[in-house]
């Protein structure tokens, strides 16, 4: 970031610098001609100005994003616990959020709450796939 800050400062500088050199190496009392390279100079020196903002701006936001994050949830309240892909782009997906454990079913275009089931903190869930082929042997018994 260093060395991008630096070069940001050398293009802010010919942009200020470069016009006022060209001035002082005129005649000053004739109309200056423009000079197309020292336009095209102090141009590339605003580009590189405004993209040093932009980029400057977007690695703040990414920075204070990180720290932050949802504020009042800590990561582990939002724990996706299982996954079942059904082909395509539709999935059945167990959620626990605090308290609730949610069975979501999503497609492209939504996301539907199939189940929802209220837990304590100290239950154990037990794996997703376990429970999928106990209940697959009890249909086929």
């Amino acid at each position: 970031m260093k060395s991008f800050a630096g070069s940001a400062f050398l293009a802010l500088a010919a942009t200020v610098a470069l016009p006022a050199l060209a001035f002082a190496a005129g005649d000053g009392g004739a109309p200056a001609v423009p000079d197309f390279g020292v336009l095209g100079l102090r141009a590339f020196g605003s580009l590189c100005l405004v993209l040093a903002l932009l980029l400057g701006g977007f690695w703040i936001i990414r920075r204070v994003q990180n720290r932050t994050g949802l504020g009042f949830l800590k990561r582990k309240d939002l724990q996706i616990v299982a996954q079942l892909p059904l082909g395509g782009k539709r999935n059945i997906i167990v959620v626990r959020f605090l308290n609730k454990l949610l069975v979501l079913g999503v497609c492209n275009s939504s996301i539907n709450v199939l189940t929802e089931t209220e837990i304590s903190d100290d239950d154990t869930l037990e794996d997703f796939s376990e429970t999928l082929e106990n209940a697959k042997k009890s249909l086929d018994s």
